[in-house]
């Protein structure tokens, strides 16, 4: 079954109200609500062309993350994932969802997380790249992982698309370069904090091939040797590569190149078609797997196997 697994849905409405718990209107380049303009009946055409059978939507930098207003977290947690519940039940079993939690408010996001896996029937859940500020690995969201660890549960990151890194305001350079840093960077926290030791089942999904996690494959390892040898402390147990290859990728970076490179640093099975709709085209992103140059059954099972396995999704007729 060829599964999508980052992509988002928004309307006017769903950015007005965030905007509305949020006090201010988010940067969405321009303000534009991307893909708003799209009817559901359309985009399930586009689906179709690119020979996707399921979608899983996400929020990606929604995000309800409001650390001065619980209760706005809350709320806006609680609209977007029935939003995303209620797009997934009028679909007919087009769209999947990942949910959303009210973090930094650890005890609102363990409920919201009984409610998206228990109630709402979502395939996993959707946390941003940091909280607020805070990286994924600070010790008070401990409790949120030992619960996610003991459920197995799936685990989808996405960049909160404001890097706030010097000299990146110019040329779209935060879209074009900033939201990978962002992934790079916590799948590094995660891996050199040991919280891939001790949340060894958290199945995470990384976005845009990780960043530039492989491309750095042979320096993330050295760095880990020097620190040892000079006896600096490092919470990491073994080699960090260990951890790096037990998380997932998803192909959203339409290279040939990069793709190969993923390959080769974490293995096929590792990897997970993506589109990111809508900043991307679904036949576009299903071309640049099929045209990357790939042996035919690397290419099966990135677009039509890996996804199905993690997710558990049932075969269809």
């Amino acid at each position: 079954m060829r599964i999508d697994v980052h992509a988002h849905y928004y309307t006017n409405e769903f950015a007005e109200r965030m905007d509305a718990w949020r006090g201010k209107p988010r940067n969405r380049g321009g303000n534009r609500v991307a893909g708003a303009g799209v009817t559901l009946q359309q985009r399930g055409e586009m689906l179709d062309e690119a020979g996707i059978e399921l979608q899983v939507i996400c929020v990606g930098a929604e995000q309800p993350y409001f650390p001065d207003n619980q209760a706005n977290a809350v709320q806006a947690a609680r609209f977007e994932n029935d939003f995303y519940k209620e797009t997934v039940e009028k679909n007919g079993g087009r769209y999947a969802a990942f949910g959303c939690v009210p973090l930094p408010h650890v005890d609102a996001a363990l409920a919201e997380v009984t409610r998206c896996l228990d109630e709402l029937g979502f395939a996993g859940i959707n946390l941003a790249c940091s909280v607020a500020g805070q990286p994924l690995d600070t010790p008070a969201f401990e409790p949120f992982w030992q619960e996610m660890d003991r459920r197995r549960a799936v685990v989808f990151l996405h960049p909160n698309m404001h890097c706030d890194a010097p000299m990146m305001g110019d040329w779209g350079l935060e879209g074009t370069a900033g939201g990978c840093f962002e992934d790079t960077i916590a799948g590094l926290r995660l891996t050199f904090s040991g919280w891939g030791d001790k949340f060894r089942n958290v199945q995470l999904i990384i976005p845009h091939l990780g960043g530039t996690l492989p491309f750095l494959w042979q320096r993330i390892e050295d760095s880990a040797g020097r620190r040892r040898k000079a006896g600096m402390d490092i919470p990491l147990q073994g080699s960090p590569l260990d951890v790096l290859k037990r998380f997932y990728y998803d192909t959203v970076n339409n290279g040939a190149a990069a793709l190969e490179c993923t390959i080769r640093a974490v293995g096929v099975d590792h990897v997970l078609f993506g589109t990111d709709y809508p900043y991307l085209t679904h036949k576009e992103c299903v071309d640049s797997v099929l045209n990357s140059g790939l042996p035919e059954a690397q290419i099966r099972a990135i677009l039509d196997e890996n996804a199905e396995k993690l997710l558990k999704i049932p075969a269809r007729a």
